[in-house]
């Protein structure tokens, strides 16, 4: 539950050796050098990294920090006028969300939980993946024994990755200006994006369907932005026109 909590907790969180599964959301208040932290919230981050030391390779000492890309830990948006924070729980099994709003003070605005199409991971493509990363990072590390790391570093990953399944359900977050919370999942319809709108207050909703390679910003009741990515990896600003399925001709 996200509650108030004590700065003891907090402590103890923060102080803890390895590995940090929770870290506070503050509120910070005073000027000059009288500065007060509160903690608001705190965050669950279990499944947001791995760390890995693959055996008979140059990263078996130091070893490597690498994203968890189908990992739940927690979501979060800020909205810097009303001072609010928005917490997205994404570890609750099934696919299903819970969106919480809290104030400055840590008291809770409004929660609601959504239930997005439950989706699992192809096999092929986790190994798509995993290939790929392993590829990656031994090139960064070179030397002549080139298959044999990417075999070390291959295992490595597939022993510390997390793929819940389903997987969870959203993978993007934000506030639009409009006053709602958009949240994107792993969901597909035909060649489409699966988007999911909810009012700050937790009423009502829609479900947007958006181009995969767009990826939206902020959002009216007619219209989404956000920016899209072409082949030679340049960023354009877009607008879209939001249609209801109801009114083709709007």
């Amino acid at each position: 539950e996200y509650t108030k909590l004590n700065r003891t907790r907090v402590s103890t969180s923060l102080a803890a050796s390895a590995p940090i599964e929770y870290l506070p959301v503050y509120h910070v208040s005073g000027e000059r050098d009288d500065w007060t932290l509160e903690a608001v919230a705190m965050l669950d981050v279990r499944n947001r990294h791995m760390f890995i030391r693959p055996e008979g390779t140059p990263f078996a000492e130091r070893g490597i920090r690498v994203s968890q890309s189908f990992g739940d830990s927690d979501l979060t948006w800020f909205d810097p006028r009303a001072e609010n924070v928005v917490v997205l729980r994404r570890n609750l099994g099934g696919g299903t969300v819970e969106v919480v709003e809290m104030d400055v003070g840590g008291d809770t605005l409004w929660h609601r939980r959504v239930s997005p199409s439950p989706v699992t991971l192809d096999p092929a493509t986790l190994d798509r993946y995993i290939d790929q990363v392993a590829g990656q990072y031994a090139a960064f590390g070179g030397g002549e024994e080139q298959s044999a790391m990417v075999e070390a570093l291959r295992e490595s990953i597939e022993q510390a990755i997390h793929v819940p399944d389903p997987l969870p359900g959203a993978t993007r977050l934000f506030g639009s200006g409009w006053g709602e919370i958009w949240f994107q999942g792993y969901q597909r319809q035909d060649s489409l994006a699966v988007w999911h709108a909810i009012r700050r207050d937790g009423s009502g909703g829609r479900r947007v369907l958006l181009p995969t390679g767009f990826r939206a910003m902020d959002a009216t009741d007619s219209h989404v932005w956000g920016f899209r990515r072409d082949g030679m990896g340049l960023e354009y600003v877009m607008g879209r026109r939001l249609v209801s399925p109801r009114s083709p001709g709007r």
